[in-house]
């Protein structure tokens, strides 16, 4: 769990300069207000007695744009109502500087808990850091589409590994023997799920998996 003097030494300023800043107090100078808010940032820093219940829970979502997003986010928001809770909604616009931004707001807003949809867990070559330090802290978290084994994390999606399995199963079965793979990109955990259980399904009928696959980022046409 980060402290004070941790901010104090990630921003190379004293203990009682981080803590002016903290307080906001107003004799501090801006670069040196930045480099501590920085640090606060990156170590998922909230200053002690703002950790009450607040019946808030705060979801973070890639875009607006895909259809899939707004309607989870609609679906929970419901179910939070029901439950008596309150909702923030926060889009990352799928890049990892923005998510830890909210993450940091929604920790200094005292929300109760998190719940992230298609987050920056499921980029394999991203920084996952912040997951680590948001349990450090105790914060409730969830992870909804995507998910890594590395951290227990409860999580809600689909086996991407048997979905991809399944399709090509589906498709050997109907006769097909030159089966592509129209992908996300190569870094999405999904993505490479996907292309495991085809592989996997090929081989299970006789076929070595071949070079049929083409990555594209995620668009709506």
């Amino acid at each position: 769990m980060a402290t004070l003097r941790d901010v104090a030494r990630e921003a190379g300023v004293s203990v009682a300069t981080a803590s002016r800043v903290v307080s906001g107090l107003d004799n501090v100078r801006s670069e040196t207000r930045e480099r501590v808010e920085r640090a606060m940032r990156e170590l998922l820093y909230v200053p002690p007695g703002r950790r009450a219940a607040t019946g808030v829970i705060g979801l973070l979502l890639p875009d607006f744009e895909n259809p899939i997003f707004p309607a989870l986010a609609q679906a929970m928001e419901n179910r939070a109502t029901e439950a008596g809770f309150a909702s923030i909604l926060c889009s990352t616009a799928s890049a990892a500087y923005r998510e830890v931004d909210y993450v940091h707001m929604l920790l200094d807003r005292r929300v109760d808990g998190m719940i992230f949809i298609s987050c920056e867990m499921t980029n394999t070559s991203g920084d996952h850091d912040h997951y680590a330090r948001l349990l450090e802290e105790g914060a409730r978290i969830v992870f909804v589409n995507g998910a890594l084994n590395a951290l227990s994390v409860p999580s809600v999606g689909v086996d991407e590994a048997i979905a991809g399995e399944v399709a090509t199963q589906h498709l050997l079965e109907l006769g097909h023997e030159r089966i592509g793979y129209i992908a996300g990109p190569n870094y999405y955990l999904p993505t490479q799920q996907k292309a495991m259980g085809r592989e996997s399904a090929l081989r299970a009928a006789g076929f070595e998996p071949d070079g049929l696959v083409a990555h594209s980022d995620f668009s709506v046409a």
